[in-house]
């Protein structure tokens, strides 16, 4: 009598057979869609229990159990895990043609070595089985990957996540699969459920959030390189090195950092409606170099007062609203692009 679902599973000619055990078998898998939660694997977690690994989150079984009238309480619920593991053996046996049975005694044998059919009378058999065997560091998540010949994983995030376990992962060169994010917009698909505007907000806020943080390093960037070119004027230029120091910071990179950066926050669309208002930040800050700089040691030296320059002003607002303008038509002709497909 033929085994249960043994090597040559759903394998019924020869051609298959030697075309998967001989060619795909062993193929690396890239995994474009995947449901496991990149943090368990940034943190390489080791399950406690079978419940966990195959119910934790794996809404196809959810949805089965619901289609076999179990509880909510077994499903989602605070029902223990042995209860709703014990749940889901009594309704596999009524998923035979479904993948979902297919798969889950793939898995019993393929990584817990179980080659027999769970259902409500093997439950304690298979549930004691698989919590031993995934006690051992071989079962961890990173390690279940390794052994399943995955080499990519795309996991499914949410448009708002801040997909900060990713970035962990991308700087972490002990795990050799590269793990990257796909979006799942479901949440922002999903009118009809209560919470719907409650996301929209949320969504809305971390946007807005984002936009924030982006235009405030690149102030800071700025100012980081202003400071350092008064500081270098005080501290470095002597009286024969100050024509070089005048064409090198006020007409080169004070300038050109607030092209660049200015161009950066009109691409990025990251002043909002008072974008506008940013040119005249940095012409304010261009001439407030000058002052605190030739100025200011000429006032030292004669000891009179002196207002700064408008000239410097207009300057570098000019120079920034430039920046600033090329940044926004950039960024409107990639939405048009985007609108038309191209």
């Amino acid at each position: 009598m033929k085994a249960f679902m043994d090597k040559d599973f759903l394998l019924e000619t020869e051609t298959a057979k030697k075309l998967f055990h001989d060619y795909a078998e062993k193929t690396p898998i890239l995994d474009y869609h995947c449901h496991i939660n990149p943090k368990e694997i940034a943190e390489d977690r080791q399950f406690d229990n079978i419940t966990q690994v195959w119910l934790g989150g794996d809404h196809y079984k959810w949805r089965f159990m619901r289609s076999c009238g179990v509880d909510e309480k077994y499903i989602t619920g605070d029902a223990s895990d042995y209860e709703k593991f014990c749940k889901w053996a009594e309704c596999l046996g009524k998923a035979i043609g479904n993948p979902l049975f297919h798969w889950s005694h793939l898995e019993l044998q393929r990584y817990f070595g179980y080659n027999g059919v769970l259902n409500k009378n093997t439950a304690d058999e298979v549930w004691n089985l698989c919590n031993e065997k995934l006690q051992q560091p071989s079962m961890s998540v990173r390690n279940l990957i390794k052994q399943s010949n995955v080499t990519l994983i795309c996991t499914t995030d949410d448009p708002i996540d801040s997909l900060e376990w990713h970035k962990k992962l991308a700087a972490d060169d002990t795990f050799d699969v590269k793990v990257l994010p796909a979006w799942r917009p479901d949440k922002a698909m999903n009118i009809e459920k209560p919470d719907y505007l409650d996301y929209l907000e949320e969504s809305t806020n971390t946007v807005r959030s984002r936009r924030e943080q982006s235009l405030l390093i690149l102030l800071c960037v700025y100012l980081g390189i202003w400071a350092v070119s008064v500081l270098f004027f005080w501290l470095l230029t002597g009286p024969d090195d100050a024509m070089g120091y005048g064409i090198v910071f006020l007409w080169l990179v004070l300038p050109v950092a607030a092209f660049v950066i200015s161009l950066l926050i009109g691409r990025g669309g990251y002043g909002g409606r008072q974008g506008w208002l940013l040119p005249l930040v940095f012409g304010a800050m261009h001439m407030l170099a000058g002052y605190a700089t030739f100025m200011l040691a000429n006032m030292l030296s004669v000891g009179i007062l002196r207002l700064p320059q408008p000239s410097l002003l207009l300057k570098g607002t000019i120079i920034s609203a430039a920046g600033f303008w090329f940044g926004a038509l950039t960024r409107r002709r990639r939405r048009q692009r985007g609108e038309s497909g191209e």
